[in-house]
């Protein structure tokens, strides 16, 4: 269930998630950790697009720089033989032409799948090399694991939330917890993860202060 990951472990703090030896992130399919290893995945698969689409940007952009920009005739007195040089547009030159090389997505398929386990690597193995390989690929692997991790959101979402509310429940401040700040970290993740789940969920911004506080362990003073 999602609440698992929500749930405040002694010694978590400053402690690393399990990793390959590359730096991968290893996930077994499971619902508590779904999201931190969709954060991930999502953040390489974005890093990878912003590389791969910057360099054509760039050219193009210097491209319309080099159109707008007038040309001046050749004043040196010392060169009076050479013809007056003129820049080369980006589209006749060659410099351009290797801006475009397309650049393969296998090591970044390479990378998500290598961390994954147990039921989150054999729906990767299920979706494919081909389409993973190919563009949207990733983010398809991650819609089916996800909905195999949560085939039933709504009711995920009703218990999620009936945790978050309940006293003496994982979603209260422990009295190992250190700070204050961790445990509205993770009240907030907790909302952000159900509405998530639900889009429809609604819950005023009061009321939400307010189930904190009441769960926070706090006197009324304090609260104040």
């Amino acid at each position: 269930m999602s609440v698992n990951g929500l749930k405040f472990v002694q010694g978590q703090y400053g402690s690393t998630p399990l990793e390959t030896k590359s730096g991968s992130y290893i996930y077994h399919g499971d619902a508590g950790h779904f999201h931190d290893w969709e954060f991930r995945a999502g953040l390489r698969i974005a890093l990878f697009e912003s590389a791969s689409a910057g360099p054509v940007v760039a050219a193009e952009h210097e491209d319309e720089e080099s159109e707008d920009m007038p040309t001046f005739p050749d004043l040196s007195r010392h060169n009076t033989s050479k013809p007056p040089s003129t820049p080369s547009s980006g589209k006749a030159g060659g410099a351009r032409s290797t801006s475009t090389k397309p650049v393969g997505r296998g090591p970044l398929v390479n990378k998500i799948v290598e961390g994954l386990r147990g039921d989150a690597f054999a729906i990767a193995r299920d979706v494919g090399l081909d389409q993973l390989t190919a563009a949207g690929g990733l983010e398809h692997l991650i819609t089916q694991i996800k909905a195999h991790v949560f085939p039933r959101a709504q009711e995920e979402a009703k218990e999620l939330f009936r945790a978050g509310r309940r006293i003496g429940g994982p979603l209260v401040r422990e009295s190992l917890e250190p700070t204050m700040l961790s445990y509205t970290q993770r009240r907030r993740r907790w909302w952000k993860t159900l509405i998530e789940l639900d889009p429809l969920m609604q819950l005023s911004d009061s009321l939400r202060m307010e189930l904190m506080l009441e769960l926070s362990g706090l006197s009324r003073q304090e609260g104040l």
